[in-house]
């Protein structure tokens, strides 16, 4: 993501790592499995629906949901469900769609109010003790031992194995005895006292949620813009043979054991507190409900795995021998004890640290781009300088656009200068912190220049991966990590005076027991309510939830081979590319194109040809997430040629790959990183709290260094010695 917050940390496209059912995805992005349930163009129908999930500002639904896609695609969706029922290993059995109604549910048991995929509801009902589950609107999962057909039937399911079912409609299932499981699909127990996952899982057993996959790779050399996107062949980063991580399996691992401390959610925060609590001998379990480590600093692969970039977090802070250099001590402690992927050594990375005005180029629709002097003079004039509008923005306590509408109307710039406002507001405001310009004061969130920052080339998913693994830094907590495993319940009042964390790996149910729990799911998870807590949640908890503020970074990234021939600067260092006004709309004729700034990583990605669009705010939920990825990219492609409109042989080609990454759609995440507010400081220590010296809370959102790397991992920290200080260790 941008670089953000003058005080340093580093910036994701998608912040901390915590997860959705636990923390995992590396803002990453979406680490989701696609079931196919057995027919081609599942696929194609997958892809085809945009899910929206609900990221909420302080106070305010942020985003309300997509709509359905123009073409009719029931068919093939009943035909997906039925599929599915069919290949479940008879786990659950497709009955039909059925209407349902608001205050008088069908199935009386609402156990998600939104994003549980079909695998996930069907274990959620069946660890219930229900016999029935009916999945509705964006994921609503709903249990129960009859009555699923009350309100009769109805032809309105349009997905039954996506997010996209229907208003008070519902997909019905039975579910079915489970399966005997045999002596080769159980796992066995390691050498280190856990049980391994078996080498010879079934498809069905790894393949655990129907959810479309939130990010998507076009290569033109292997399809045209019909076909279905395909991610190329990349580098795992966890192997059975190279790492104790669990994968889903016939039976969940763990399954009625005991540990001392819990973990939900395997990114920074998650990742740094089980480090901290092996040092010093507590038995630890990590939750992870994708199927890496990281959270939202996530490694993708172009060029068949040899090029990599990071879809979520890009940059760590260097401003010298302080706080900020966190993830710096954390890359060159894993550097030189363990190495890291491809032997990178420390001077590897690209630093940015071009001065504010002449980190931009910046460019005109139609026309290309300006000249660096006029576009320095507009910096200057209009931004920066005296009288720009970062001075006169200064501590104002109305919105950004309040602010902003009070400068036109105080200075009466022209249409090009007012443009270029707009255009740099958008910069400082939407691809800062997530969210437009008219959700955020200057007083609250400050912007302009940032000191220089180390981008990472790449590897910051990678980072993740090797330090867990890494037994001199995090004493390997790589193998005390269950990927694929949700959690979907904690009982922090359990039988005995303990903890019980409930969760479903492999399509079923499993609970284990816990002296300790602590939970670093994203802030977006919370507010989707998707982990239940029993009891509730004290009220101190819930309303600081309600009330930190959770924004939303998107990314196109463009791959270009070596070869290619590409207008853009190729030996100038990395630059921000801003378009000063807007490219053409989307080919579906709906809203503005939401392209308004790229970053080229030429000098900081080794060389090669990669150009990301970020997308922030209600452009990111309205301009990507709602959008299919044929949309998507043919957005992008317009904007960049309106920023190039050179035509014959100095055209723009396509792009050999691509890859769109939403955070905003991923189930995991529900958007990228907390940001500035009313109060924030004080809801963000509520959340930290402690309840009943038992739960424990952790993030990016609990620290001072929220929306950074840094916070997660100082906060997971704090959270861990809490946790030795109340269960007393002295091993």
């Amino acid at each position: 993501m941008a670089p953000n917050k003058s005080e340093g940390g580093e910036k994701f496209s998608a912040a901390d790592g915590e997860n959705a059912a636990d923390a995992g995805v590396s803002c990453g992005t979406p680490r989701i499995l696609l079931l196919l349930a057995g027919a081609a163009s599942a696929a194609v129908l997958a892809l085809a629906l945009a899910v929206s999930p609900t990221t909420r500002t302080a106070g305010a639904e942020f985003y309300r949901g997509g709509a359905p896609d123009s073409f009719s695609v029931r068919s093939m969706q009943e035909a997906a469900a039925t599929s599915e029922a069919g290949t479940a290993d008879g786990r659950y059995a497709y009955l039909g769609c059925y209407a349902d109604a608001k205050g008088a549910r069908a199935l009386p048991h609402e156990i998600r109010d939104r994003g549980a995929s079909l695998a996930e509801c069907a274990g959620l009902c069946r660890a219930a003790g229900r016999r029935y589950f009916l999945r509705e609107y964006r994921g609503q999962c709903f249990c129960g031992d009859g009555g699923y057909d009350r309100h009769g039937t109805s032809d309105g399911c349009r997905d039954c194995a996506g997010d996209n079912v229907g208003s008070y409609v519902g997909c019905a299932y039975e579910l079915l005895p489970e399966a005997p499981v045999s002596a080769t699909g159980s796992p066995s127990a390691s050498a280190t006292g856990g049980p391994s996952a078996s080498a010879s899982a079934s498809a069905d057993d790894s393949a655990t949620s129907m959810d479309p996959p939130a990010s998507a790779t076009w290569s033109p050399s292997s399809a045209d813009a019909s076909d279905t996107p395909t991610e190329p062949p990349a580098p795992p980063l966890w192997s059975p043979s190279a790492s104790p991580t669990w994968s889903p399996s016939a039976t969940p691992p763990l399954d009625e054991t005991e540990v001392d401390v819990v973990i939900v959610g395997a990114g920074w925060a998650g990742l740094s507190a089980g480090a901290r609590l092996l040092k010093k001998g507590a038995t630890v379990a990590v939750l992870e409900a994708g199927d890496r480590v990281g959270g939202r600093a996530r490694t993708v692969y172009f060029g068949d795995g040899a090029v990599p970039v990071d879809a979520g977090a890009e940059w760590i802070a260097m401003y010298g021998n302080r706080p900020e250099e966190t993830m710096h001590g954390v890359l060159r402690d894993v550097t030189n004890a363990c190495g890291m992927p491809g032997g990178a050594a420390l001077g590897d990375y690209g630093k940015t640290d071009k001065g504010y005005s002449s980190a931009f180029r910046h460019h005109l629709p139609g026309e290309g781009e300006m000249s660096q002097r006029k576009g320095n003079a507009f910096m200057k004039d209009l931004w920066t300088g005296d009288g720009g509008f970062l001075e006169f923005a200064r501590k104002d306590r109305k919105t950004y656009s309040e602010v902003l509408d009070a400068y036109k109307k105080d200075t009466g710039p022209d249409r090009v200068e007012a443009e270029f406002l707009s255009t740099m507001l958008n910069f400082d405001i939407n691809l800062r912190f997530g969210v437009g310009p008219e959700e955020l004061t200057p007083r609250l969130g400050p912007v302009g220049s940032v000191g220089p920052m180390l981008h990472l080339a790449g590897r910051f998913g990678s980072l993740a991966d090797a330090y867990a693994r890494c037994e001199q830094v995090s004493g390997n907590i790589a193998g005390s990590v269950v990927l694929g495993a949700t959690a979907t319940e904690i009982d922090y009042d359990a039988e005995g005076g303990g903890t019980a964390v409930r969760y479903v790996a492999g399509g079923r149910a499993g609970r284990i027991r816990a002296k300790a729990v602590l939970v670093t799911v994203s802030l977006g998870v919370l507010k989707a309510k998707q982990l239940a807590f029993s009891p509730p949640l004290p009220g101190f908890k819930a309303d600081a939830i309600e009330h930190l503020g959770f924004g939303v970074i998107d990314k196109w990234i463009g791959y270009w081979r070596r070869d290619a021939e590409v207008p853009w600067d190729t030996d100038g260092g990395a630059v921000w590319n801003t378009l000063v006004g807007r490219g053409p709309p989307p080919a579906d004729g709906s809203g503005e194109n939401p392209f308004r700034a790229f970053y080229n990583g030429y000098d900081t990605n080794g060389g090669h040809k990669i150009f990301v669009g970020f997308v922030g705010g209600r452009d990111a939920i309205e301009g990507m997430d709602e959008r299919d990825d044929a949309a998507v990219h043919g957005a992008a492609m317009g904007a960049l040629r309106a920023m190039y409109p050179g035509g014959g042989e100095a055209a723009l080609t396509e792009p050999d790959e691509f890859k769109i990454i939403r955070w905003g759609r991923d189930p995991h995440f529900r958007g990228s990183y907390s940001l500035p507010g009313r109060d924030r400081d004080e809801n963000s220590a509520l959340l930290a709290k402690s309840v009943g010296r038992k739960l424990y809370f952790a993030g990016e959102a609990t620290s001072d260094w929220y929306g950074s790397t840094t916070g997660a991992y100082k906060s997971g920290r704090v959270a861990a010695s809490e946790i030795l200080k109340r269960l007393d260790f002295r091993r």
